[in-house]
Order: C-alpha cells, then sequence, then structure tokens
C-alpha cells in the first residue's frame, strides 16, 4: 500500500475515533426524592417513598419526586424536579390556612454507557416553600432557595452542568399550583457535555500505531 495512501488512513480513523466517542456516551437518567424536614403553625409532616406533603386545617401540599430519561449526551434537558399539587377544603373567605416548610430535592443523575463506566452522582437542593391565605378557590405558594442551586460536576467521564429552579435563560423555573386544580412544579434544567477526550485519544493513537508498524515493516521489506 502506498506510503501516503497510509498515512491518510490514520488520519482517518483517528478523526473517526474522535467523533465516534461525541456519540459514544449514549444516555443519561435523573430522578429525584423530596423530603420535608419542619414546619410552621403546627402542620404535619409526611414522608413517603412518592415523595413529601404538609398538611394543616384541610389544606394540604405535596412535593411528588420525579424521574425521566434516558437524554442524550451531548444535549440540554429541562427538568421537572418535583411536581407541586395543593388541595384545601378550607371555607372560603378573607383568610385562609397559612403555614411555611423546608424541603430538600435529592437531584440523581445517571450516566449510563461508554467511554466512562456507568456512574451516579446525587445533588441536595433546600428550599422553602409558603402557603399563603389557602381555602378552596384561592391562595398563594411561593418558593425560595436556601442553598446553592446549580452547579457542575463530571459523571462518568461527561460534565454536567445544570440548576434546580431556573431555566437556562437564567428566568424563574418555579410553577405555583392552582388550589384543587392544576398542579405545578420545580422545575430546571441540565446540560450533558461531551466526553472527556482522553479514551478517544488513546483509540486514535492505537488505530495510528498499528499503521506505524506497517510502515516499518514496509520499508524493511524494501
Amino acid at each position: 500500500m502506498p506510503m501516503k495512501r497510509m498515512i491518510a488512513l490514520a488520519g482517518l480513523a483517528l478523526a473517526a475515533s474522535l467523533g465516534l466517542a461525541d456519540r459514544a456516551q449514549a444516555t443519561y437518567t435523573y430522578s429525584t426524592a423530596v423530603t420535608t424536614s419542619s414546619a410552621t403553625n403546627g402542620a404535619t409532616i409526611s414522608n413517603t417513598a412518592a415523595g413529601t406533603t404538609v398538611t394543616l386545617d384541610g389544606t394540604s401540599i405535596m412535593l411528588a419526586d420525579t424521574s425521566h430519561g434516558p437524554f442524550f449526551v451531548p444535549g440540554l434537558a429541562s427538568l421537572n424536579t418535583a411536581d407541586v399539587i395543593l388541595t384545601s377544603t378550607a371555607p372560603l373567605g378573607p383568610t385562609g390556612t397559612s403555614f411555611s416548610f423546608n424541603y430538600t430535592i435529592n437531584l440523581t443523575v445517571n450516566n449510563v454507557g461508554p467511554p466512562g463506566s456507568n456512574a451516579t452522582a446525587t445533588f441536595p437542593v433546600n428550599g422553602t416553600i409558603t402557603v399563603s391565605n389557602v381555602n378552596m378557590g384561592n391562595g398563594t405558594v411561593t418558593n425560595v432557595f436556601t442553598s446553592p442551586n446549580a452547579g457542575s460536576a463530571t459523571i462518568g467521564g461527561v460534565l454536567y452542568t445544570g440548576a434546580v429552579g431556573l431555566n437556562p435563560d437564567g428566568t424563574n423555573a418555579f410553577a405555583p399550583p392552582t388550589v384543587n386544580g392544576n398542579s405545578g412544579n420545580i422545575g430546571g434544567f441540565v446540560i450533558a457535555g461531551v466526553p472527556e477526550p482522553a479514551s478517544a485519544v488513546m483509540m486514535g493513537a492505537g488505530l495510528v500505531g498499528i499503521v506505524g508498524v506497517g510502515l516499518v515493516r514496509r520499508r524493511r521489506a524494501a
């Protein structure tokens, strides 16, 4: 085989290995677990495998766990870290039920497949939700985070960056629920970057080495 052609094939092999590395990290998934640690005004707390519920005087608000996936790497995906459901039997009137509670959302990201091994990391996010003057037909729900709710980490050789309660453009991703109606949610986003290049470079170097051995043998034969 002519030397120029063998060198060209080596270059193509390296380029192909780098391109395949970007595609090799196929997917990831995420899941959440929400718990409540304290509540005001004597509200009761129930933490279950499905999420957390806080109740006072006929008014209940539930933060339900979620799980989603798979998503492609690299890419951006929207998060729904908790569904927020508000129900009340409090009579209509100028005032209603009011309380606040502290919660923790444990967001778990599962990296799936090559080039790194399967890996999992969990990120806790803390916040406070306030329920104000809720009755059968009205009321307000507000949310404030009490710990950092954005960051990045490398999981299984892939860089993940994201936030809970924020959209990629920085706007608020908390949607309050309606009383006895539509559920709200605590949203967010995650960006999965390209895999670390180490494995791709090693693969490409190995292919170039194989071609190099062929060149040496060809020269000796000459």
